[in-house]
């Protein structure tokens, strides 16, 4: 309840600030989460977009293979890299197999996850994606609880994720204070 949360809140800040954090990361489990998404077709743009925003995710969005590499390499010149790339396997002007390779090869993308979305669902379009160098493979149409699997066992934790800024803030406001209390006395 909001009294008891108040209450709380007023008595151990702490452990309410912990509480409001973990109710965050259940509620927006992709907060603060860059996700690109190759994908020539605009309705599947549009659903996968909403479906990962929706989570929280910052979602760039790339129309082909060649301008998804454009955008790796761009995000890797302003040191922001992205925590995944949802590529589709049948686009124009570079599929996603070749925008693959042509990331690995990039400096520091080998571990970047990669996952397939496509509607080629075969044992053998598997392989081809696993040869290619991607982490994992989602068959559309997308399946939210296999996209959010397949999310959640690729995307690597980093601090700071799954918090809104004003909950980082004042969890380093508390852990300042806490330490504070932790200093010997003068």
């Amino acid at each position: 309840s909001m009294l008891f949360d108040a209450v709380q809140s007023a008595l151990q800040p702490g452990v309410a600030l912990a509480h409001a954090q973990t109710a965050t990361q259940v509620a927006r489990p992709l907060a603060g989460r860059r996700v690109l998404l190759v994908e020539d077709n605009a309705i599947n743009q549009q659903v996968a977009e909403e479906l990962l925003s929706g989570q929280g995710a910052v979602v760039d969005i790339a129309d082909n293979g060649l301008r998804g590499v454009e955008a790796v390499q761009a995000a890797i010149g302003a040191g922001a890299s992205y925590d995944v790339v949802l590529m589709d396997m049948q686009m124009p002007v570079m599929d996603g197999l070749e925008a693959t390779r042509v990331i690995r090869a990039l400096p520091g993308m080998a571990h970047l996850p990669i996952v397939a979305m496509t509607a080629n669902a075969l044992p053998v379009d598997r392989e081809r994606c696993r040869l290619a160098g991607m982490d994992d493979f989602v068959a559309k149409p997308i399946e939210p609880d296999e996209l959010w699997r397949s999310l959640r066992d690729r995307i690597v934790p980093r601090e700071g994720l799954g918090q809104s800024a004003a909950v980082a803030s004042t969890n380093a406001q508390v852990s300042e204070k806490i330490s504070e209390f932790d200093a010997p006395p003068d």
